[in-house]
Formats: structure tokens, C-alpha cells, sequence
């Protein structure tokens, strides 16, 4: 072995194939500083000003693609001179809910939330699981706006964004009945938040959208339309084009489709509650590590996605809100299996969202997969800086290498924990992730974590079994299913979500917790 070949084993380069050399990043002979060289030399290779131009990440099921996201937290939250770097929030999106408990059961952020617990502050930890603790839910209704000073601009904003994500849900790939739908929603929307932010005490919520759509019983909202934009188009919309009967079948089917999902109490409990337990906007402000955890297991799979939808557009819109002459905090959006949760309108912040200070990593097992349009697969490609190849099938290894400028034979087999990476401008690497911040022994045990837990429960949640006295709300949900049985009338139609494991609610509470607005 020549000398520079034992140099080069001594830091870790281990060979690999023609045009992609290979390292193993957590390789270091010395154990006391090993862990710390090995993040250090991970943040070089990926590079966070790469990360600011968004990054995605493709790997099969078992290719160790969870291990890099919590990596990568990791990497955007250590800090080595306290004083020096500027806060970022992480906000982390998790379909499974494993990223997301882990990251908090890790060692690096328990320690920090303990000592500012122990220090009478808030930690710089977030989490947001509807599995926590049985019959405990979190809540974030998207109407409720109080102690905002709500502008047109926002309303509109915020309208534009929440009918993407429901019409993609909704019209299921129907491009006539997408066009009628947004064409209704957005108008709705707007009144709805505008109306929510001029009351002053119980805000609107998603039953409020239905009962819009029914012209029997929207007279109160039509009545606020005309009252308020009298002088705009938007009122002209609801003065005549409202009404047009080519409209009529789009609520129908819009009416069925919402009370389907208000006949879910997890879906009630989660995004139609009148107050929100936790404060989106405010958390991407916080500079904190934000883990939402959106698990199929405990929600159901369309629930999930309903939720995770909705989370996404209004980090869109609030990102958008923000003026891009003064400093935000940055917010890097980490999407775990990102088709479940993305909108055509990801383009939009894949090509103008970094002036806004919104950074995305979207993570998923495939290229195009879910049913990804092509043009919102060429946006993704083209408009991120940083992109990472786990162990994947021959047609993900075909797009990433024609993406890399690698031929297919050229790109390198890849086991578990090997990624190929490559960043604009820079040749493509192979890399061993380094396992030192993982694993069972940077976990730290359920009963030291229980502090914690109930901390988190108390902040960000709020009960959903409570006496059978309070029934409000529970009435509402009722009141969906009927309306949901008289719109079809034949149809034996089911309640569609049902509660998993110990989460399963049967009466839904008037909570009135003030959101916690200073995190």
C-alpha cells in the first residue's frame, strides 16, 4: 500500500467506480471525536447552501432513506458555535410517524429540551403525534385566524393554496370537475377566512364549508360576501355566477365528498375543531425542529393525506405572506414519501419559494411515484440543487444517473446505507452515512422520555373523551352523516375512517386551550 493510498483509507475513501469516488463518512480510527467528525464531514458533502436550493431524495423501502432524513435534522440543527449561527426551523412532515419519533426520542434533542425545561423555558423541540397518548388529538383549523389582522392579500393567499390541496384531493384526477371546483373553492375560501378572522370569538370551520355549499343554508355567508366585497368581483361572483345552474352538480358532488370526510371524527378532530391546539405559522417562525407526525397507521390512509395536504398548503401560503426584502427565519420542509402529500402547486415553490425563505427536501421511493404528472416530475428535477440515490429500481437508477450525468453503468451498485450524492456543480459521490447519532444508543427510554411526553401532550394537544354532557360537536359530526344520507339516499354509506388502536373517540369536546402562541 502506497502512501497515498493509506492516507486515503485513513480518511475514509474507499475506492468505488470510474467518475464516483466513494467515502465512508463515518469512518475515523479515533472514537472520542469520531461521531463529531463524522457530522461535520456529512454537512460538507451535502452542503446546507444546497439544501437552500432544494433537495430530493430517492430510495427504496429498507435503502436506509429514514436514517439520512434524521441525518440531515440533525446536520441542519447541530450548531458549533452557538453565538454565531442563525436559528432555522425544520419542519419535518411524516406519513410512517418513524422519523419523527425517533428524532425525538434521540439523545441530541432530549438533552436540549430537558435543560430548558429544567430551566423554566420552552425546549426547542416540537412534536405534534396523534399518537402520544390515547384520546389526546391535535388540532389545526385552517380558519382559525385570531390575533391576526387578516388582509385581502392573506385571505386570498390562503384561499388559492387550501383549494390546490382539497381540489387534488377531491376531484381524484377528474379534470372538469377540478375545474369547477376550484373555480367554486376559491371564492368560498376567501369569504370563509375573512368571515372567520371578523369574529371574535368561535372561528369557522369545515362544517361551515359545507353548509356554504347547500344554497338551502348559506344565506349568512352570502349575506357577509355582499356586505363585504359589494364593490369587487368577488361579489359579483356571488351575486350571479354563484347561482349558475352548470354549477349544481359541482356542489353536489363537493357536498358529498366533504360530509364523507366530516363523518370522521379523526378527521373532525384534527383539522374541523373551531380552535386550533398549536400554531403553524408560529412554529415556522420559532427557529425550532417541528416533527408532525401524519401516520397512516393511526389516522388511516386518507385522513393522512387530507392532513398532510393541508399542512402543506398552508406552510405555501404563509411562506408566501412573508416580504421578501426583510429576514425570516428559514424553514427547511422535509417531506417524507412526498407524493402522498404534494400539489401541482409545489412548482410554484420549488421555482420562487427560497426569496420567501422556504428550503424543501421531498423524499420518495420512486420517480413519479403516486401518480406524479410529468411536469411536476421535471419541475422537481430541475429546480432542485441536491440530489441523493439510495438502493432503487432500474427506472429511478435510469432518470437520477441521465440527472447526474452518469451513464447506468457507470452508477454504482448500492447497498443499505450507501447514497450516491451530487450537488449543482459538483461531481457525483458515493457515501457511506455515518451511524453514530443512531441507533439504540443515542435512543433514550420510554420512561425518561415521559417528561417529555406529557409536556407535548399539554402544549400542542387537547382531549377528545370527555362526559357525554358535551355534545356540540358531536352533533355536527352527526348532522354530517344525515346530510350525508339524505344527499344519497340509496346508498348504504359507511362512516369511511375509522379510530386505530387506543385513539378511538366517542365524544368530541368543546376544548377551548388558547393556542400556544409564544413556542
Amino acid at each position: 500500500m502506497t502512501l497515498k493510498q493509506l492516507f486515503l483509507y485513513f480518511f475514509g475513501f474507499v475506492g468505488g467506480t470510474p467518475g464516483v469516488p466513494s467515502l465512508r463518512l463515518g469512518f475515523w480510527p479515533f472514537p472520542i471525536f469520531g461521531k463529531w467528525l463524522a457530522l461535520w464531514r456529512f454537512k460538507r458533502r451535502l452542503r446546507i447552501s444546497a439544501l437552500q436550493r432544494h433537495a430530493v431524495v430517492i430510495g427504496k423501502s429498507g435503502s436506509g432513506k429514514s436514517e439520512l432524513l434524521k441525518l440531515i435534522i440533525l446536520a441542519l440543527k447541530s450548531k458549533w458555535i452557538r453565538f454565531v449561527q442563525r436559528k432555522r426551523t425544520v419542519l419535518v412532515l411524516d406519513p410512517h410517524g418513524e422519523v419523527v419519533q425517533e428524532c425525538a426520542k434521540n439523545t441530541f434533542f432530549v438533552r436540549e429540551a430537558e435543560a430548558a425545561l429544567a430551566a423554566g423555558k420552552k425546549p426547542d423541540l416540537v412534536l405534534i403525534s396523534p399518537s402520544l397518548r390515547p384520546g389526546y388529538l391535535p388540532t389545526l383549523n385552517p380558519f382559525d385566524l385570531r390575533g391576526q389582522s387578516v388582509s385581502f392579500r392573506m385571505a386570498e393567499v390562503l384561499a388559492q393554496h387550501l383549494t390546490a390541496a382539497f381540489t387534488t384531493m377531491l376531484s381524484k384526477g377528474d379534470m372538469k370537475l377540478s375545474f369547477n371546483m376550484e373555480t367554486l373553492l376559491t371564492p368560498m375560501f376567501t369569504v370563509l377566512i375573512s368571515m372567520s378572522a371578523a369574529r371574535k370569538r368561535t372561528p369557522l370551520t369545515l362544517f361551515d364549508l359545507e353548509q356554504f355549499l347547500d344554497d338551502e343554508r348559506n344565506s349568512r355567508f352570502l349575506s357577509f360576501a355582499h356586505n363585504r366585497f359589494h364593490s369587487e368581483g368577488l361579489g359579483q361572483f356571488f351575486r350571479s355566477t354563484f347561482h349558475s345552474p352548470l354549477f349544481r352538480a359541482t356542489k353536489f358532488a363537493l357536498r358529498v365528498k366533504l360530509s364523507r370526510l366530516l363523518t370522521s371524527r379523526l378527521f373532525v378532530n384534527l383539522l374541523a375543531r373551531p380552535r386550533s391546539t398549536w400554531n403553524l405559522e408560529q412554529c415556522m417562525k420559532s427557529g425550532k425542529t417541528v416533527l408532525i407526525d401524519a401516520s397512516q397507521s393511526a389516522l388511516g390512509r386518507e385522513v393522512s393525506e387530507i392532513y398532510g395536504r393541508t399542512i402543506t398548503a398552508l406552510v405555501q401560503s404563509y411562506a408566501f405572506l412573508r416580504n421578501p426584502s426583510q429576514f425570516h427565519t428559514p424553514v427547511f420542509f422535509l417531506i417524507d414519501e412526498a407524493a402522498s402529500f404534494i400539489t401541482p402547486e409545489i412548482e410554484t415553490i420549488l421555482t420562487q419559494s427560497r426569496k420567501y425563505g422556504l428550503h424543501l427536501l421531498l423524499a420518495m421511493q420512486m420517480v413519479k411515484q403516486g401518480g406524479i404528472s410529468s411536469g411536476l416530475h421535471d419541475a422537481i428535477m430541475g429546480n432542485t440543487a441536491l440530489k441523493i440515490l439510495g438502493h432503487s429500481g432500474h427506472r429511478s437508477k435510469k432518470v437520477l444517473s441521465d440527472e447526474m450525468e452518469l451513464s447506468t453503468g457507470t452508477l454504482p451498485k448500492l447497498s443499505v446505507g450507501w447514497f450516491v450524492v451530487q450537488r449543482d456543480g459538483a461531481k457525483a459521490e458515493k457515501l457511506k452515512m455515518p451511524t453514530s447519532w443512531l441507533g439504540e444508543k443515542h435512543t433514550v427510554s420510554d420512561s425518561r422520555f415521559a417528561k417529555l411526553r406529557t409536556f407535548f401532550v399539554r402544549q400542542y394537544h387537547a382531549a377528545v373523551s370527555v362526559p357525554a354532557a358535551t355534545k356540540s360537536s358531536e352533533s355536527k359530526c352527526q348532522g354530517a352523516h344525515q346530510n350525508l344520507n339524505q344527499l344519497l339516499p340509496h346508498c348504504n354509506v359507511p362512516s369511511p375512517f375509522e379510530a386505530r388502536g387506543n385513539n378511538e373517540i366517542r365524544h368530541l369536546p368543546e376544548h377551548g386551550e388558547n393556542v400556544p402562541h409564544d413556542l
